[in-house]
């Protein structure tokens, strides 16, 4: 029997390093596609200021606090980029908000927004979750967004009615 715990555990432990690498073949694949989708006709945001930040992993509130975030947009496609104070140059991402194809992307990099509320005409409160159930969900409240930016964002991303809140 002890035998096949031991077979058991050494089958388990190849198919979640199998697992895990492939994810990471996946998501670096992803980053070269969409750098090579770059074009001196992408639109992008600047900086803008992440007032708080709650994200989720499937069961664990983690404590990844981002300070600001970049939209970029291609013709189709929208991504986030997120990034700490310092270094300025350094960002965590993209992760994929829409897509022209679904499944052109990996699954941990592909996103889609659940909430995307504008507020006093330069904040913005949005929630981004991953297709799947594995995976992170971002609630950003945004802060002293410019109007150009604002814009931008409403206009990609197909939310051209939005009404403020106050």
């Amino acid at each position: 029997m002890e035998d096949l715990y031991s077979i058991l555990g050494i089958f388990l432990s190849i198919l979640v390093i199998y697992f895990g690498a492939t994810q990471y073949f996946k998501l670096k694949k992803d980053r070269r596609l969409i750098e090579s989708l770059r074009s001196d006709e992408d639109k992008e945001t600047e900086d803008l200021r992440i007032s708080s930040m709650i994200a989720v992993n499937l069961f664990v509130n983690f404590g990844s606090e981002f300070d600001y975030c970049k939209f970029r947009f291609t013709k189709k496609e929208c991504f986030i980029y997120l990034r700490y104070s310092y270094p300025t140059n350094l960002y965590q991402g993209p992760l994929v908000i829409k897509s022209e194809f679904p499944n052109k992307y990996a699954y941990l990099s592909t996103f889609y927004i659940k909430k995307l509320e504008v507020k006093n005409n330069n904040e913005i409160s949005i929630c981004i979750k991953n297709k799947t159930f594995i995976g992170t969900k971002y609630n950003l409240n945004l802060t002293s967004i410019s109007e150009s930016d604002l814009d931008l964002i409403l206009n990609n991303l197909s939310i051209k009615n939005a009404i403020p809140t106050e």
